[in-house]
C-alpha cells in the first residue's frame, strides 16, 4: 500500500513539474517569436529571400533529386509557406502576428470544396479556392502583393521563424541550404563516432542505416525536414554525453518531455516521433550496457514512461499555442486546431484532398512501400542477415535478464512508428512521402534488438564444437 502511495506521489510530482515545464516553455516560445517578429522584413531579409525566385521557378512544388523514387522528394510547398511567413511585414503588432503567423497567398478556383485550412473562422480562406504556393512566393518576391490575401497558420507554433528570420537577414537562401547540409553531415558523423565510443561499432552501423533511411540529401535541402533531424541528433548526443545523470536520477522523463515540447514548437508534423525514439533507444542500450536493468520489464517501462511524457510535452505544447493565440488575439484557433487534428486522425480524405476511404493497414503499407524502394532497406536486410549468420555460431538455452529487458524495450520502440502512422492515418496516407521517415526508428531499434541478442549469445552462449 505504501509502495503504491509513494509511486503515485512520485509520478504526480513528475506530472506537475512537466506541466510547469510546458507552461514556461510556452511563454518563452511566444516571447521568442515576438522578438523575431520585430526584425525588419524589408532590406536585407527581403533581398536575401529574393534569390529564392530562381530556386522556386526551377524546382517547383515537389522536386526530386532521384526522379521516380518517392523518398527523394523534398518539400518546396511547405518551405514556401515558411518563407512567406518569415517575410510577412508587421501588420497588427508583434503579439498578433506571433500568435497567428500570417502570410500572403494567391488562390486558384477549384471545383471541389476545401477542408484543409479551416481559416473560414477568420474569414480569410475561400472554400472554393486552393492556395497556389509557388505562385504566391514568386509574386511576393516580385513585390506583387496587391491581389494577394492574408491567411493564417496559427495551429502550429511555427518556431522555425526563430532561426529562419535571423538567417535570412545574414545570407541568401542558397547559402542557408549549404550551411544546413554541412551541419547535418557533421552532426551525423559526430553521432556515428559517439555511438561507436559509447555502445560499439555494431550500433553505429545500425544508426547509419537508419540515417540513410531518412534520405539525408532531401532532409538537408528542405527547411521543414531539417528541424526534426536536429532534434533527433541533439537529444541523442545529450543522452550519450550525460547517461550517468539521466539514468541515476531518472531525468530522462523530463528530457523526453522537453523533446516533445521542442518538437511541437519547431516541427510541421513531418516525422516527429524520431525525437522520442532515437534518444530512447540509446538510453535503453546504455542502461543495458551498464547493467542497470535487472528486471525483465525495465526496458519496457523505460520506453512506455518516456513515451508518455514525450506525448505530454508534445500535446501540451500544441494546446498551449491554441489557448494563447485565442486569449491574446480573440481568434478561435482552438476550434480550427481541434477540427484539423480529428481530420488528420481519420481514415478518409475529403474536400480538395479528394474523396477516399482507407484502412490502417493500407496506410502502413503505403509508407512501408516507399521505404521498400529505398536502397537503405536493402542494406538493412543485409545487415540483419550478417547478424543472424553470426548468431548461428552460438547456442543458448536462457537469456540474461538485462538482455530480455532490453529486448522488450527495443521491441516497443520498433512498433512505435507503426502506431503513429495508424493514429494519424489521414496525414500518414496523404503525406506518406515524408511520414515514411518515422520508419527510420524501426530500422535503428529493430537492428539494435538483434545486436543485443547477438551480444548476449557471445557472452553467455556456448560455442559449438
Amino acid at each position: 500500500m505504501n509502495d503504491e502511495k509513494n509511486f503515485l506521489i512520485c509520478h504526480g510530482k513528475k506530472f506537475f513539474y512537466t506541466c510547469m515545464m510546458i507552461m514556461i516553455s510556452a511563454v518563452i516560445g511566444a516571447l521568442a517569436l515576438m522578438a523575431v517578429y520585430t526584425l525588419p522584413t524589408t532590406g536585407n531579409m527581403f533581398k536575401n529571400a529574393q534569390q529564392g525566385r530562381l530556386i522556386y521557378e526551377k524546382e517547383e512544388v515537389y522536386p526530386s533529386w532521384a526522379p521516380g523514387n518517392t523518398s527523394a522528394y523534398w518539400d518546396n510547398y511547405t518551405d514556401s509557406i515558411m518563407l512567406r511567413t518569415a517575410l510577412f511585414p508587421e501588420a497588427n503588432g508583434v503579439v498578433h502576428d506571433a500568435m497567428l503567423n500570417p502570410r500572403y497567398c494567391l488562390f486558384q478556383d477549384l471545383d471541389s470544396t476545401c477542408s484543409e485550412d479551416m481559416d473560414t473562422v477568420f474569414g480569410t480562406f475561400q472554400t472554393n479556392k486552393d492556395e497556389d504556393v509557388i505562385g504566391s512566393i514568386l509574386e511576393e518576391l516580385k513585390g506583387n502583393i496587391k491581389n494577394m490575401q492574408v491567411s493564417y497558420y496559427s495551429r502550429y507554433w511555427n518556431g522555425y521563424l526563430v532561426w529562419l528570420k535571423p538567417l535570412l537577414l545574414a545570407m541568401p537562401m542558397s547559402q542557408i541550404r549549404m550551411w544546413n547540409g554541412m551541419l547535418q553531415i557533421c552532426l551525423a558523423c559526430y553521432l556515428f563516432c559517439l555511438i561507436f565510443q559509447k555502445l560499439g561499432i555494431r550500433y553505429s552501423w545500425a544508426f547509419l542505416l537508419s540515417y540513410l533511411a531518412l534520405n539525408p540529401i532531401s532532409v538537408a535541402i528542405s527547411f521543414q525536414f531539417s528541424d526534426m533531424f536536429y532534434l533527433l541528433a541533439g537529444f541523442s548526443i545529450y543522452v550519450l554525453h550525460h547517461e550517468e545523470m539521466i539514468l541515476s536520477q531518472s531525468r530522462y522523463i523530463y528530457m523526453m518531455a522537453m523533446a516533445g515540447i521542442l518538437t511541437a514548437y519547431f516541427d510541421f508534423l513531418t516525422y516527429p516521433l524520431v525525437s522520442y525514439g532515437f534518444p530512447m533507444t540509446m538510453l535503453i542500450l546504455l542502461a543495458y550496457k551498464e547493467h542497470r536493468m535487472k528486471r525483465r520489464l525495465d526496458g519496457a517501462a523505460f520506453a512506455v514512461t518516456g513515451g508518455t511524457f514525450w506525448c505530454l510535452g508534445y500535446g501540451g505544447m500544441y494546446i498551449s499555442k491554441w489557448i494563447m493565440s485565442w486569449l491574446l488575439t480573440g481568434h478561435n484557433t482552438w476550434a480550427e486546431a481541434v477540427g484539423q487534428t480529428m481530420y488528420r486522425m481519420s481514415g478518409s480524405l475529403s474536400g480538395r484532398e479528394g474523396s477516399q476511404v482507407f484502412s490502417v493497414w493500407e496506410v502502413i503499407d503505403r509508407n512501408v512501400g516507399i521505404l521498400a524502394n529505398d536502397p537503405a532497406i536493402l542494406l538493412f536486410l543485409v545487415f540483419l542477415a550478417i547478424l543472424l549468420w553470426k548468431m548461428r555460431r552460438y547456442h543458448q538455452r536462457r537469456r540474461a535478464p538485462e538482455c530480455i529487458s532490453a529486448m522488450f524495450g527495443l521491441l516497443l520502440l520498433s512498433v512505435a512508428p507503426f502506431v503513429w502512422l495508424a493514429v494519424f492515418a489521414n496525414h500518414s496516407w496523404l503525406h506518406c512521402w515524408m511520414t515514411y521517415r518515422e520508419l527510420s526508428l524501426f530500422i535503428f531499434a529493430f537492428g539494435s534488438l538483434f545486436i543485443v541478442i547477438l551480444e548476449d549469445k557471445e557472452t553467455h552462449g556456448a560455442r559449438r564444437m
